[in-house]
Order: C-alpha cells, then structure tokens, then sequence
C-alpha cells in the first residue's frame, strides 16, 4: 500500500491524496428506518450528521448537503432507503428496517 501524502489529517484541513491520484473515502453508515420515505432534515439529525435541527438547516443553507452526489437545500426532501448523504466527509445511507 501506497503511503498518504502530507500530515496527518487535521478538522478542516484537506484530504490526504496518494501519489496516484486515490482519495480515501470514509464507510458508507448504514441508518436503519422504520418508514420509507423519511425526510433529509430528521435523517440529517438520526444519523448524527446534524446535532440538532438548527444545525441541519444551517447545513443545508450553506449547501453543505449532498444526497446520492448532489448539492440538496430542502429539509422536506424526500430519501427513499439506499440514497447516499454526505456532509462533508462523512456518509450515512437509510436502510428499511423490515
């Protein structure tokens, strides 16, 4: 394995990057659901993406939101199970619970 590139990774400092391009990803974490869809501003918060609901909001104000790659600004948002959310580096998918 290939050695990462610069210092340790710091809050708020750039991702590392190997020398052939690779920028490690965090894991996908799974968030069970008990209903198919939920809203982006309560799965933000049950995810432990946003610590409250102001904080989800301010999120998504500053377009700091992505759902399955792309930049989402509504809390009312519909996800269905599988969609992929990202802040920042971290990701966290709905999964149906059944």
């Amino acid at each position: 394995m290939q050695a990462l590139v610069g210092p340790p990774r710091r809050p708020g400092a750039q991702r590392a990057v190997r020398h052939d391009g690779f920028v490690p990803r965090s894991p996908i974490l799974e968030v069970p659901i008990a209903e198919d869809p939920i809203r982006l501003g309560q799965f933000l918060k049950l995810a432990g993406l946003a610590e409250h609901g102001g904080h989800a909001k301010a999120l998504l104000e500053a377009e700091e939101v992505l759902v399955n790659g792309r930049v989402e600004t509504r809390r009312g948002a519909q996800l269905r199970a599988g969609d992929v959310v990202a802040v920042g580096d971290r990701r966290a998918r709905p999964v149906l619970l059944v």
